[in-house]
């Protein structure tokens, strides 16, 4: 036992991390929580044990860094035309919008002022 002991006070925070999770994978045979111990080389210490005070138990989808992007421009599209006086169209040139993303943008946007405008109320 205090071979092991040795042994894991050698190892880096986020491969003791690691460990830990993948046990709690096998040891619930649960597939969902197969790629949750790479969550270690992802977020440090602190806001992992955040993420999972906050999220216990729940089953939470990660977006993809595509809509994480277009949420991104089209924050910078409500800048350009709140700020710079720009119309959407001006503004999503401005922002390098594409026009494979164009429909999603419009969309993101809507939604993005019927958010903003529930809170001017």
């Amino acid at each position: 036992m205090k071979q092991i002991t040795k042994d894991l006070n050698t190892l880096r925070e986020d491969d003791l991390i690691t460990i830990i999770l993948y046990c709690l994978y096998k040891f619930t045979n649960n597939p969902e929580y197969a790629a949750i111990s790479e969550l270690a080389y992802t977020v440090d210490k602190d806001s992992l044990y955040r993420l999972c005070a906050t999220y216990g138990g729940c089953t939470i989808k990660i977006p993809t860094l595509s809509e994480y992007r277009k949420i991104l421009r089209v924050m910078l599209i409500f800048d350009f035309m709140h700020s710079d006086g720009l119309s959407f169209k001006e503004a999503c040139d401005k922002a390098g919008v594409n026009d494979d993303d164009m429909s999603d943008i419009t969309n993101i946007y809507s939604i993005m002022s019927d958010v903003l405008d529930s809170y001017e109320e």
